[in-house]
């Protein structure tokens, strides 16, 4: 099951969102790479320009985001005082919906997932 959220606004304003994960998360692509284009990878816990995404593997759960201009607030994902990780953006919300999913149970097993992740 897919939990689908929006943000519409009569006026244009940027709002400051922060992402609370646990301490096993990763920046990530919501889809596939299409034919000519790159597969992303990563070692450590980078923020990629234009990756809207964010995979918490401990708690198997992918957040995405669509529809709206936005830019990562910090060059990699940080850890906060409780080991815990958070990941901030800036949003620019306007008449356009901003739609974010949240897949939880995004791999029913992620072995494999898991195995091929460097953080």
């Amino acid at each position: 099951m897919i939990q689908q959220l929006y943000v519409e606004l009569e006026i244009i304003e940027t709002a400051d969102v922060t992402f609370k994960l646990s301490e096993e998360a990763v920046n990530m692509k919501p889809f596939r790479a299409q034919a000519k284009q790159a597969i992303v990878g990563q070692t450590g816990r980078p923020l990629l320009y234009g990756v809207n995404g964010l995979y918490d593997i401990k708690q198997n759960l992918l957040i995405a985001w669509f529809g709206a201009d936005w830019s990562w607030e910090d060059a990699k994902i940080n850890e906060e005082k409780d080991g815990d990780l958070s990941a901030r953006i800036k949003v620019q919300l306007g008449p356009k919906a901003w739609l974010i999913n949240i897949y939880p149970q995004y791999y029913r097993t992620h072995d494999t997932f898991i195995s091929s992740i460097v953080v």
